[in-house]
């Protein structure tokens, strides 16, 4: 019969799990230490002040105006990592920006013949029937789509 097992959280439980006999890994392990002691003592080692990897408007939300400024930009050919630069945003969120303005179904490299082929193309009303940041947006005008309505009722204007 075997004897019975420790209970949780108590030295002789924890005691198996920090017994290590092997020379190489019991090295290893003190060389971690030795290097986790002079990184946080020794002032001649310097931690190195990592830049934030996000763009700045991250999360933040779209306006009327920055959705223009994306269609000309998207008009005059501007790559996508340019304009997401220039907006600050993610390459992806500027890519969805740009298949949001178009119908259901179509990718973001299309946008850029629609609206050479057609300088009256009509994004806004496109942008008012898709869904933007798990909100559906319903147009509440017959006139090109210049207002929009939340599913909670705020109206939003679409110039």
């Amino acid at each position: 019969m075997r004897p019975p097992r420790p209970r949780r959280g108590t030295i002789e439980h924890n005691a198996g799990l920090a017994v290590v006999q092997d020379p190489a890994r019991i090295r290893y392990i003190q060389s971690l230490y030795e290097l986790a002691y002079l990184l946080e003592t020794d002032p001649l080692v310097p931690i190195p002040d990592y830049p934030n990897p996000m763009p700045a408007r991250v999360g933040r939300g779209w306006n009327d105006d920055e959705y223009g400024r994306i269609v000309a930009e998207v008009r005059e050919g501007v790559s996508w990592e340019v304009i997401a630069d220039t907006h600050g945003r993610t390459v992806g969120a500027v890519r969805r920006v740009a298949a949001n303005m178009q119908p259901a179904g179509a990718t973001a490299d299309t946008l850029h013949a629609l609206l050479v082929a057609d300088q009256d193309y009509d994004w806004r009303g496109h942008l008012a029937r898709r869904v933007t940041r798990g909100t559906e947006l319903r147009v509440t005008s017959d006139q090109g789509a210049t207002a929009a309505q939340d599913v909670t009722g705020k109206a939003i204007d679409l110039g």
